[in-house]
């Protein structure tokens, strides 16, 4: 109970003399502003680093956590130990971020002490039979911090929190694209990624492929309700990951045989696009198509240099790779 009114903001508890020496300890950066306010998502992620011992003074990757967080990491370290969500390691914790098992057992050996049993029980034996060596060892790592029970906790129930959220906006999503409402559909997706800080991108690409897939009626060998049905995937697929190749493994036919006749579709129009900004230039007057040493029978015969008025689209007609054709063009300067 204690945890949970320090984590809602309630009466604030007494910090015992061990918490108040862990919070005194902990300098605060310099020279660190501020880049933004810190997201949900991105203070618990922070915590789930904590899951294994980290030593914070000789790790940059948690320094770098300033920037993200929006404040010095150090700052949020002392929140974090304030509510009873992450505590300094012990002789024991350190050591079992130090040493192997198999490590652990050579010392044990070495006293002539039971080998068997856990990782833990094993370091409760070499503690116990060697404390002033154990302590020592334990000494040569600096500041180092590992969540509480609480903490995992926590940090597990943000993930069920986040995952309820993806999935409510996931069936948003799937009803606007349904509705035909791309652009609003696109927008939930966009303002759900900035709200958890995901790395920019080309939306409106990415939105563009989305309005000519939706048109797509027809494809050889599926019955409209398919086509339907995996085009709305398909564009979930691509809003959410800006790619759409893991339908190419879907476990549903459908789906793969809509991916791969959609991606064709695609090429093709890159390939149209890539050609005309060739011929706007008026040094190139050839284009040639490349293939990988492991390219088809159907890519290997096309390789080669082409005018620019006679060069095939891409991908290859009949092209038989598993991953779908994989040629591309290069430019022929004069």
């Amino acid at each position: 109970m204690k945890f949970f009114r320090m984590l809602l903001g309630s009466k604030k508890e007494k910090l015992s003399a061990e918490d108040e020496r862990q919070m005194q300890a902990l300098p605060l950066e310099e020279d660190n502003e501020p880049q933004h306010p810190v997201s949900e998502d991105d203070y618990w992620f922070f915590l789930s680093y904590f899951w294994n011992i980290q030593e914070i003074d000789k790790d940059r990757f948690i320094s770098s956590w300033s920037a993200t967080l929006g404040r010095p990491y150090l700052e949020v370290i002392r929140e974090f130990i304030s509510k009873g969500l992450l505590k300094q390691a012990g002789v024991k914790e350190k050591l079992a971020g130090m040493l192997r098992a198999q490590d652990l057992k050579q010392l044990l050996k070495e006293q002539g002490i039971k080998l068997s049993g856990t990782k833990d029980e094993l370091l409760d034996r070499y503690i116990e039979a060697r404390p002033r060596e154990a302590k020592e060892k334990a000494a040569t790592m600096g500041d180092a911090y590992i969540s509480t029970p609480e903490g995992f906790q926590e940090v597990a129930q943000h993930a069920k929190r986040r995952a309820d959220r993806r999935d409510s906006v996931d069936q948003e999503v799937k009803r606007l694209l349904t509705r035909g409402k791309i652009d609003q559909a696109a927008k939930v997706v966009i303002d759900f990624r900035q709200s958890v800080h995901y790395a920019p991108r080309d939306d409106n690409w990415i939105i563009n492929e989305v309005r000519m897939v939706m048109d797509i009626e027809e494809v050889p060998g599926l019955t409209p309700a398919e086509v339907k049905d995996a085009r709305i995937n398909w564009a979930i697929e691509r809003l959410w990951s800006g790619d759409s190749r893991g339908m190419f493994y879907s476990q549903i036919p459908s789906f793969q045989k809509f991916a791969r006749f959609v991606s064709v579709i695609i090429q093709k129009k890159e390939s149209q696009e890539t050609l005309q900004g060739y011929r706007d230039n008026e040094f190139i007057t050839r284009v040639e198509i490349m293939c990988n040493d492991d390219s088809c029978r159907k890519c290997k015969a096309a390789a080669g240099e082409y005018l620019l008025t006679e060069a095939p689209l891409l991908p290859v007609d009949g092209c038989t790779s598993e991953d779908g054709c994989r040629c591309s063009y290069n430019s022929v300067v004069d």
